[in-house]
C-alpha cells in the first residue's frame, strides 16, 4: 500500500473539519516523509496491494501472482468487468483519460509489456526492465487516484471524477512497481501494481549513428578509403552505435555494393560470429537484416570481405578503378535511416605470384571394426595476379589426386589405415598476363590413426527362489512357487558397447509377475517391458568394464498349487539373448525345475486342495396332498473324510420348469421339508454344495431323485338335509331374521339418499 493510501485511509475515518484534516494529513506525510528519508527507506519497489478508496482498481493487479502474465491478465479482466469496489466504467474512463483506450489494453501481452518501478522522486522517473537491466525510459511522472489530495487537480472524464498528481506528491520518494508499456522501444504508459492507477509520462527516445571504414587486412587500420591492387581483398567494417538514453528496437542493417566490388561468400560476421547465408542475402539487399534490439551506450558491428576490382592487378584487361563507394544503412520504426560510406581505389600491376596458404585435416569418426578414418582436407592458396587451374594432393607418398580448380581453397578426402603419414599439396596457376605458369612450393600436414578399440561383451542368466536370495543357473521348486531371475549384461571389452538388443523368452509354463521388471533397480516402462520379452530392449551404451542388470519374478509350473490333480513334473529352461552390431549374438541360460504333491483319491472321489471328499445326497417324499397336488421333500446328505465337510445350500428342481435354493437346515431330516404345489406328475431332483474345511471351492454332490404321482378321487352327489319339523322351524325363524335385516337396511339406504 502506498504512503498515501495508508494515511489517507486514516484520516477519511474521522469527522473533523475538511482544513483540519488537510493540515494534519499534510503534517503526518511530511513527518513520515522525514522519517522514511532519514531512516534510509527500501529501493525495492513496492508491491503490496493497496486495497483502499484512493486505489483505481482494488487491492492493485497483485492477485493473480506476481508475473508479468498474470499481472496482464489481470489488467484485462479487470478493466472490463469492474474490481468489486469499483465500477468497470470508472477504470475505464480513468485509463482513458491517460491514454490507455480499450483496444490498447486488449492488445497487452509480453511482447510489449515489461516490468518495472515508477520512482516518487521530483523528476518522476520510469525504469523499465530491458534485457535484464533496469533502464530509465521516461521522466516526469502523472499519475491519478480517486481520492484528492493537496498538490493534485481533479478531473472529470466519462462519469467519473478523479484526482492526477505528480508521482512525489503521493510517492513521497518511494519507489511503486509498475507494468510499463513499450512501443518500438519507446515508452507509451504504465500501470502501478499495488493499486492500477495509471502513468504518464515524456518518454526517453532511442538514437543510434552508423560508420562505414575499409581496411586492406582483417586485423589492420580502417579508414574511410584504401587504395588496393585489382582483385585483391579488401575488408569492410560497418559499426552502428545506440547513442540514446534507452535501447533501440527493431534495428534493420543493410549494405549495397558498387559495380567493381564482389562481396565474398561466407565471410559476414555480426560482432565476430559468423553470419548465415540466408541472412547475408538479405543484408545485402534493400530489405536489410534485422538485428533486433541495440542496447544504449552498446555497438552492433559487422564486418565482410569483398573483392576490389574485377581482374588481377596484372590481367592485360586490368583497369584502375576511382572511388568505388560502398555504402551501409541503418534503420528503425520511428527513426530516420542513416548511411555511411567508405571508399575504395584499384591499381593494376603487372607483378604475379602463386603459393600454398596452408593444409588443414578435420578427421572422421574412427571404424569401429578397422580403426581406419576418414580425413577431409581442405588446401588454401594465396595467388597474386595468377588464375589457380589445379591442386595436386600427395596423401602418404603412394596415394596421390589432382584437382582441377580456380578457387583460392578445395576440399578432397582420403581414409587412412592406422598408422603415421605426412600428407602435402601444391598449386598450379597462370598468370593472364603473360601466360606464365606458375607452381607454389609445398604445404604439408602430419596424420596420425590410432588403432581400432575392440569392443566386447558377455550376457549371464540367472534364477534365484528369493529376491535377495543366491542367485545359480538353476533351482527347484514346487508348481505355482515364484521364482527370481537375474539378466546381466558385461561389457567386456577395451571399449564401450552401443545399441546392444537384450531380450528374454518365456517358455509357457513360465509366467511373468506384471511390472516386476528392473533394470538397474530401476522400474522398467510397460512399453519397454514389452520389448524385453518381445523384439528386445536396446540397452544405448555400456561403458567398458561396466554391466547393467535386469531383474524381474515369475510363477514357476502348470498348476497354481503343487497339489493340483493336474499338476507335472517339468524342465523349464529361461534364456537371455543379446546382440549388437558388429559382434556375435550371445545367450544364456537358467533352469527351473517344478514338482508336485499330488492327491491319490478312490475313483468317484473329489479332490479338493489338501484332502480326499465323497458325499452323498438322499431325496425322501413326505406328506402328498392328492387334492391340491402339494407335495413335501425333504433332502439329506453325508460327507466322508479325515475331515467331514459341511453340506451348504441345497438346490431342488422340481421337474415342472422350477427351482428352488434352500439352505440344508430347511430340508433334512430334522425339519419339515420343503413343499411344493404341482400341476401334474413331475419327478423331484435335488443336489447339495458341501464346503471343505480347507477353503477349496466348494464340491457338489450328484443329483439324488424321486417321481410323485397324483391319486384322482371321484366326488360323491350331495345329501339333501332332513327336514323334520324341528328343522322346519328353524329355517322358518332364519328366513324371517334374515328378511329382517333386509328390510332395515333397505330402509337405512333409502334414508341415507334423503
Amino acid at each position: 500500500m502506498s504512503l498515501f493510501s495508508k494515511i489517507k485511509s486514516k484520516v477519511s475515518s474521522t469527522k473533523f473539519k475538511a482544513r483540519t484534516i488537510a493540515a494534519g494529513f499534510a503534517l503526518t506525510i511530511a513527518s513520515i516523509a522525514a522519517l522514511a528519508t532519514m531512516s534510509g527507506a527500501a529501493a525495492a519497489p513496492t508491491t503490496t496491494p493497496d486495497c483502499d478508496a484512493n486505489a483505481a482498481i482494488w487491492c492493485g493487479i497483485t492477485q493473480n501472482g506476481t508475473s508479468v502474465s498474470s499481472e496482464i491478465a489481470q489488467v484485462k479482466k479487470l478493466y472490463a468487468n469492474g474490481d468489486g469496489h469499483n465500477k468497470y466504467y470508472t477504470i475505464q474512463d480513468m485509463y482513458n483519460y491517460f491514454g490507455i483506450s480499450t483496444s490498447m489494453v486488449n492488445g497487452l501481452s509480453t511482447s510489449n509489456v515489461v516490468s518495472g518501478y515508477v520512482s516518487g522522486n521530483a523528476e518522476g522517473d520510469v525504469y523499465a526492465t530491458i534485457n535484464g537491466k533496469s533502464t530509465l525510459v521516461a521522466t516526469g511522472a502523472i499519475t491519478a487516484g480517486r481520492q484528492n489530495l493537496s498538490g493534485s487537480n481533479p478531473v472529470k472524464y466519462g462519469q467519473t471524477t478523479f484526482y492526477t498528481r505528480p508521482t512525489h506528491v503521493s510517492f513521497q520518494n518511494g519507489q511503486l512497481a509498475a507494468l510499463i508499456v513499450m512501443k518500438n522501444g519507446v515508452f507509451q504508459n504504465a500501470m502501478l501494481v499495488s493499486c492500477g492507477n495509471p502513468v504518464k509520462a515524456t518518454p526517453k527516445k532511442p538514437s543510434y549513428s552508423i560508420t562505414k571504414q575499409v581496411s586492406t587486412a582483417a586485423n589492420g587500420t580502417y579508414g574511410s578509403n584504401v587504395s588496393v591492387n585489382s582483385g585483391s581483398a579488401v575488408y569492410y567494417k560497418i559499426a552502428v552505435k545506440s547513442t540514446g538514453a534507452i535501447p533501440v528496437d527493431n534495428v534493420t542493417v543493410h549494405d549495397t555494393l558498387p559495380s567493381g566490388i564482389v562481396y565474398t561468400s561466407g565471410t559476414l560476421q555480426e560482432n565476430g560470429k559468423a553470419v548465415s547465408s540466408s541472412d547475408a542475402s538479405k543484408f545485402f539487399s534493400s530489405t536489410g537484416l534485422n538485428v533486433g534490439t541495440v542496447n544504449n551506450g552498446a555497438t552492433d558491428t559487422f564486418t565482410f570481405t569483398a573483392k576490389a576490382g574485377t581482374v588481377a592487378f596484372d590481367d592485360a584487361s586490368c583497369k584502375p578503378g576511382d572511388n568505388l563507394t560502398n555504402n551501409g544503412y541503418v534503420a528503425a520504426p520511428g527513426l530516420s535511416t542513416l548511411n555511411a560510406n567508405a571508399k575504395v581505389s584499384t591499381t593494376c600491376a603487372p607483378s604475379a605470384s602463386l603459393a600454398c596458404t596452408n593444409l588443414t585435416a578435420v578427421a572422421g569418426a574412427p571404424d569401429a571394426t578397422t580403426g581406419s578414418q576418414l580425413y577431409t582436407f581442405t588446401a588454401k592458396a594465396s595467388p597474386q595476379n595468377v588464375t589457380i587451374t589445379g591442386y595436386s594432393f600427395n596423401f602418404d607418398g603412394t596415394n596421390t589426386a589432382t584437382i582441377k580448380s580456380s578457387d583460392a581453397s578445395v576440399q578432397t578426402t582420403h581414409t587412412y589405415a592406422p598408422g603415421n603419414y605426412t600428407a602435402n599439396f601444391t598449386v598450379t596457376g597462370t598468370a593472364a598476363a603473360t601466360s606464365k605458369t606458375y607452381t607454389s612450393s609445398a604445404c604439408a600436414f602430419s596424420i596420425k590413426v590410432q588403432q581400432a578399440p575392440n569392443p566386447n561383451y558377455a550376457i549371464l542368466k540367472q534364477v534365484s527362489t528369493s529376491a535377495n536370495g543366491t542367485f545359480s543357473s538353476d533351482v527347484q521348486v514346487q508348481s505355482g512357487a515364484t521364482v527370481y531371475y537375474k539378466i546381466t549384461v558385461s561389457s567386456t571389452g577395451d571399449a564401450p558397447i552401443t545399441n546392444v538388443n537384450v531380450k528374454d523368452t518365456l517358455p509357457s509354463d513360465i509366467k511373468y509377475t506384471t511390472a516386476t521388471l528392473q533394470q538397474d533397480g530401476t522400474a522398467v516402462s510397460a512399453t519397454d517391458t514389452s520389448s524385453f520379452f518381445g523384439n528386445g530392449l536396446v540397452v544405448p551404451s555400456i561403458a567398458n568394464g561396466k554391466s547393467t542388470v535386469f531383474t524381474y519374478s515369475a510363477v514357476a509350473g502348470n498348476t497354481a498349487t503343487d497339489t493340483d490333480p493336474s499338476c507335472k513334473a517339468e524342465t523349464l529352461d529361461n534364456t537371455g539373448f543379446m546382440s549388437m552390431t558388429g559382434l556375435s549374438s550371445q545367450q544364456s541360460t537358467a533352469e527351473v525345475k517344478t514338482g508336485c504333491t499330488q492327491l491319490q483319491c478312490l475313483p468317484g472321489v473329489q479332490a479338493g486342495s489338501n484332502e480326499c471328499y465323497s458325499y452323498t445326497c438322499n431325496i425322501a417324499q413326505g406328506a402328498i396332498d392328492n387334492a391340491n397336488k402339494k407335495v413335501t421333500v425333504k433332502v439329506t446328505g453325508t460327507s466322508t473324510s479325515p475331515t467331514v465337510a459341511t453340506p451348504g445350500n441345497v438346490t431342488i428342481n422340481w421337474g415342472d420348469g422350477t427351482t428352488a435354493t434352500v439352505a440344508y437346515a430347511d430340508v433334512n431330516a430334522a425339519s419339515q421339508g420343503q413343499g411344493h404345489t404341482f400341476a401334474n406328475n413331475s419327478t423331484i431332483t435335488a443336489s447339495i454344495q458341501f464346503t471343505t474345511p480347507d477353503g477349496s471351492t466348494p464340491v457338489t454332490s450328484s443329483n439324488c431323485s424321486v417321481p410323485v404321482s397324483f391319486t384322482t378321487t371321484t366326488t360323491p352327489p350331495p345329501v339333501m338335509p332332513n327336514t323334520g319339523a324341528g328343522d322346519v322351524i328353524g329355517i322358518f325363524t332364519g328366513t324371517v331374521v334374515t328378511a329382517t335385516v333386509a328390510a332395515r337396511l333397505f330402509l337405512a339406504r333409502k334414508m341415507a339418499r334423503r
